[in-house]
This record gives C-alpha cells, sequence and structure tokens, in this order.
C-alpha cells in the first residue's frame, strides 16, 4: 500500500509496464484512487490491503446472503483490484451456504393466460412512495392502469377507491 500510495502522490508513469508489479493491478483504475489522511480511496470506496482483505471478505459473508448481496455489500463501502472474483470463491466454497442452497430454491416466475378481453382480470396493489399511499388497478388484457392516492388504506378506503375504478 505505501507504494500505491507514493505512486498516487507522485504520479503515474506513462505506461504499465513500468509500474512497480504491486502496483500494476490498479493501473486501470489510477484515475479514480486517491490518498486521504494515509488511506487510499477509489472514489468514495476505501482500497483495502492485500493483508486485511480475506477477513473483510469473511465479515462481508457474514449472514450469509449469498453471491449477488455478498458483491453489493461490498461494493458500497471498499475495493480492491478482483474483489468479485474472490467473493465468489468464498460464498461458492461456504459449507453452510453450499448445504442450504438446494433447500431454498428460487421459484420461477409464473405467467398467467392472456385474458379474452379488458378488464376481465386486473392486479391490484398498494404501495407508498414519498410517505404518500398509493393503489394501483393494472388491466392484465392492456396492461392499461389506473393509480389512485390513498390518504388512508383501510379496507373500506381501497374497496371505494376499486369500486370507483370499475364503475
Amino acid at each position: 500500500m505505501q507504494q500505491l500510495i507514493a505512486v498516487i502522490k507522485e504520479g503515474w508513469p506513462d505506461d504499465r509496464s513500468s509500474c512497480q508489479p504491486s502496483v500494476k493491478p490498479f493501473w486501470n483504475y489510477r484515475d479514480e484512487l486517491s490518498v486521504m489522511e494515509g488511506l487510499v480511496f477509489k472514489g468514495e470506496r476505501i482500497v483495502v490491503p492485500s493483508a486485511l482483505r480475506k477477513g473483510m471478505v469473511k465479515r462481508i459473508h457474514t449472514g450469509h446472503m449469498g453471491m449477488v448481496k455478498s458483491r453489493s455489500r461490498a461494493k458500497e463501502v471498499m475495493f480492491w483490484p478482483s474483489m468479485n472474483s474472490q467473493i465468489e470463491d468464498v460464498v461458492s466454497n461456504c459449507p453452510a451456504c453450499t448445504e442450504h442452497q438446494s433447500s431454498n430454491p428460487k421459484e420461477p416466475m409464473i405467467a398467467h393466460k392472456l385474458p379474452d378481453r379488458p378488464w376481465q382480470n386486473v392486479a391490484t396493489d398498494l404501495f407508498e412512495l414519498d410517505n404518500e399511499h398509493y393503489l394501483i388497478v393494472v388491466d392484465y388484457y392492456s396492461r392499461y392502469f389506473e393509480l389512485e392516492r390513498m390518504p388512508t388504506t383501510t379496507s373500506s378506503a381501497v374497496i371505494n377507491k376499486i369500486k370507483a375504478t370499475f364503475a
């Protein structure tokens, strides 16, 4: 890391072959690297020294969340070259994950039959956006939707809004 800090502060050589071997893996990221208070950052993410990487991968994988979650969790705060492949190696070789992987398979999406006419089948959902509640009603045939702001989400309020939509 000291060699990397020195290269960042003094300036990168004109070509990759002139770099020290310990600094070469960072060549492609040279424009994004900076030093602040003795720590190396790639953008806002801290660059983890090679001696600490194994421990960081273990911490990322605490909770056994799987490959995608572990990678996205790591990408939020830290960086090193080949970080994704190291995370993949640890997760794919994790005894607990491999043991329980087949017991929790992903459900496939189930396609529904297309209705014969508009408004024969509909889907509804309640959701919140910017502290406002909404009701959406979608026609399966045309994919046309009605969106209503809901001051309250009681069952009677939802029923009244749906009745107004269908009327």
